[in-house]
Formats: C-alpha cells, sequence, structure tokens
C-alpha cells in the first residue's frame, strides 16, 4: 500500500484520552484455568498447525467439533486448502500471542517446492483447539500490492527482534488502543520513532527515488538514506489520511509490544511508470488524490515511454502490524493479500463493499 505519499506528514502525538469509550472492548473476558490456553500452549498449537501444513495432514490439527476458516477470504474446509497442499518446509515464524483471549496472529515464510511465500492469519483457540482459522497466503508482489520479499522475515531489523523490559512496554489495554487507532483516523495515533522504518511483507518499503521527487513538495531535496537497491526507504508513516475500516479486528501481545490490525481497504492498482518494465501498486482509496498528482508530474516529463497499465479497481486484505515500547511505534509491518474489487471480509457482518471506481 502507498503510505509513501504522506511520509512527510506530521506524526500525531498519543493519548489514552483520545480513544473512543468503545475502546473499552479489548478488555478480555475472564476465564477459569481449565478453560486457558497459556502463552506456551497456544505456541505448540501454532508450531503443530505449520508443521501439519508441511506434513500435508490436515487431519492432524486439533479443531472444535464446528470451527470457522478460511484461506484469501473465502470459507473452506481445512483439508480443501491449497495451505496443505503446496507447503514443503516452514522457515522463519514470527508470533503475536494474546492468551487472555485466545487469538493470535502469525506469520510464517513456507518453500513450496523452490519458491518462498508468505503464510500469515488469525487464529482463535477455545479449550486447546482451534474454533477460527483466517489464514492467507501471499505468493508475489501482485499478490502483495506493492512491496514482498518472502524471505526477509528471516532477517528482520533490531526494532523487530531485540529484547525489551517490561518497564517499556504499554498494558495490553493501551496498546490494544493503538491497535484500534490503525484504521480510525478520527483517533489519535502513536509517534512513531525517528528510526522507524515502514515494512510490506517482509521487505523495507523503498521507493525508487525518482518517483519520490514527484511524490514530495516541488523542490524538495530527497533523503540521502537509500537501501541497498539503490531506493530510499520510507519511514514510519502514521498519519491523518490513512485508510478506514470500522470493523477492524484487533490483537495484542502485551509482552511483546505487538498489536496488529487487520482490515479491509479499498482502492486502485495504479501504474508505477519510473521503471522498466513498469510495475503497478495499490493505492488506498484516500490517497488516491495524492498518487494522481505524482503521476501527472511524472507525465508531463515526457520522459517514461513503456506501456503501463491501466488504472484499475480492487480490495486489499491488511494486516497491520506495530512493534510499540517506549510509548513510541518502533516497527510498522503491513501482510497483504490483494483481492477483487468490492470484496469484504466473511469475518464481519457488514453491508457489501461499495468499490471505488479508477481515474483514468
Amino acid at each position: 500500500m502507498i503510505k509513501r505519499l504522506a511520509a512527510g506528514v506530521m506524526l500525531a502525538s498519543f493519548s489514552l484520552a483520545a480513544a473512543p469509550a468503545s475502546a473499552s472492548s479489548g478488555t478480555p473476558p475472564s476465564k477459569t484455568a481449565a478453560d486457558r490456553c497459556d502463552r506456551a500452549c497456544m505456541t505448540r498449537l501454532a508450531d503443530g498447525l505449520v508443521a501439519s501444513m508441511v506434513a500435508r495432514n490436515p487431519g492432524a490439527v486439533p479443531l472444535t467439533q464446528s470451527y470457522r476458516a478460511s484461506e484469501n477470504g473465502v470459507a473452506a474446509a481445512l483439508p480443501m486448502m491449497s495451505l496443505w497442499r503446496t507447503p514443503s518446509e516452514a522457515l522463519a515464524k514470527q508470533y503475536l500471542i494474546d492468551a487472555s483471549t485466545g487469538e493470535m496472529f502469525i506469520v510464517v515464510t513456507l518453500r513450496e517446492g523452490g519458491p518462498t511465500a508468505l503464510f500469515w492469519g488469525r487464529l482463535k483457540v477455545e479449550e486447546g483447539r482451534f474454533s477460527e482459522l483466517e489464514l492467507f497466503l501471499t505468493r508475489s508482489r501482485a499478490d502483495a500490492g506493492y512491496q514482498y520479499d518472502a524471505d526477509g522475515m528471516s532477517s528482520l531489523p533490531t526494532q523487530w527482534t531485540r529484547p525489551v523490559e517490561a518497564k517499556r512496554l504499554m498494558p495490553r489495554d493501551a496498546l490494544h488502543i493503538v491497535g484500534s487507532s490503525m484504521f480510525s483516523p478520527k483517533m489519535e495515533s502513536p509517534a512513531a520513532h525517528p528510526d522507524c522504518r515502514l515494512m510490506e511483507n517482509g521487505k523495507i518499503v523503498g521507493e525508487e527515488p525518482e518517483m519520490m521527487a514527484f511524490m514530495l513538495p516541488e523542490g524538495a531535496p530527497l533523503p540521502e538514506e537509500r537501501l541497498p537497491d539503490g531506493s530510499i526507504p520510507m519511514l514510519c508513516p502514521i498519519v491523518p489520511e490513512r485508510p478506514a475500516d470500522p470493523h477492524a479486528r484487533v490483537i495484542a501481545d502485551a509482552a511483546t509490544g505487538l498489536v496488529v490490525a487487520i482490515a479491509t481497504v479499498e482502492g486502485i492498482v495504479q501504474p508505477y511508470p519510473v521503471t522498466t518494465p513498469s510495475w503497478s501498486a495499490f493505492v488506498p482509496g484516500e490517497m488516491v488524490a495524492h498518487y494522481h498528482g505524482a503521476l501527472a508530474r511524472a507525465n508531463a516529463t515526457g520522459k517514461y515511454k513503456s506501456e503501463t497499465i491501466a488504472p484499475l479497481p480492487a480490495t486489499i486484505f491488511v494486516a497491520q502490524m506495530f512493534r510499540v515500547y517506549d510509548g513510541k511505534v518502533q516497527g510498522m509491518h503491513l501482510f497483504q493479500k490483494m483481492s477483487a474489487p468490492g470484496s469484504r471480509s466473511i469475518w464481519v457482518s457488514t453491508a457489501p463493499a461499495t468499490a471505488i471506481k479508477p481515474k483514468e
């Protein structure tokens, strides 16, 4: 997603007072000791789930008598899914666990014969069994919307991996409010640390310098920092113009400072003309006008002659993850799966989404 567009906008400060009363829904229900599956239990279940995929054995997954499951937004029983047909090896893993609610978010790099892919999703555990499995498999940049590197999960920046003392972490309820703000533009957002870098699907987001010049105000200097491929790494853009989804679901892991919000966002697949051959980029509806301005400036140069994709509507399923400690967002990572325009999540009760029409 093109969060990069607003990288120069000033970040808002975060305060608990800014959260609406509904944010209290993040308080977990009480459970008896007999019902609770603790962090170690949930970790074992997640490990077993991934192992069952590699073994092509969905029957090994402990499920409740009546469970809910989807793959890439489509409801299906586990034995029907590609996730139990294609993986040959599990590589890097990242788990976000809230044992108080029985929910977790997992990201795993899977090898499928030769190529690697990103498996990610939300799981719910009840009495030691999975009752909900909301699963996604992202295999390419087209799947992801723009940036993608499944192998990047094995070498995350230190902001994601360094141990942090408990006193530097937020309490669970405060962390849940941070998650609620991700797709609620009317809520104040936490500030980002100056070293926070935006990631998408395993990769630090890098903007091509030529395209960045068109996105910034005319005459503004380009940042000096560069990634190994020569692109410009993007700061974490926590801005008022961010996409909105009132039905985003939040999972907070107070033990690690990780929080994720899972949402559905409408937008446009736009041309990215400065590369040869030209790329495409998913742009959320809230940011289309800004991107059109950058495209107009690029096209006005007459420099870019490659064939480009025409703008087309699309929907993206996205899980946006923060790592928060010392009161700031230290890392921002988005996991994404493109879908048809007007798609909606089967996990929330809403009217069908209205697709955004592309502007030629």
